[in-house]
């Protein structure tokens, strides 16, 4: 079942194990977003995602946005590092790294990554989080 047609702000229980959906983008720092899609799936307390995109930088620096994080979750975040995990790109252009961590003030996903060029990117990422 997708939830693609449910809040991603909704707490309620009886949701999905796992599914996907398309998320919001918000916060981008030199980059555009462009076809982002989640992946998630649930094991006991833990929520494990994927994600990809298509990234353009709009300078050959660092890059940075935000992306909403998939239901189910129970408890609002308290700290940074409740949310983590890493990033690259997938495709054979430079190679570039990410970091993810979680913004407790937003609730959201931050994505940065390291970069030197300017073109289109496919870029993937990996993080969990406790529920």
């Amino acid at each position: 079942m997708s939830i693609s047609n449910l809040s991603e702000n909704s707490l309620t229980a009886n949701l999905p194990l796992s599914g996907g959906y398309i998320p919001t983008i918000s916060g981008e720092n030199n980059v555009t977003v462009t076809s982002p899609v989640i992946r998630y799936i649930r094991i006991g307390n833990v929520v494990t995602c994927t994600f990809y995109a298509y990234c353009t930088a709009l300078a050959a620096s660092d890059f940075l946005f935000n992306t909403s994080i998939p239901i189910p979750r129970y408890s609002d975040f308290t700290n940074d590092f409740e949310c983590s995990g890493v990033a690259s790109n997938y495709d054979s252009g430079t190679p570039l790294s990410g970091s993810i961590s979680v913004s407790p003030a937003s609730q959201l996903v931050a994505l940065l990554f390291s970069n030197t060029v300017t073109t289109s990117r496919r870029v993937g990422a990996v993080f969990s989080y406790e529920v």
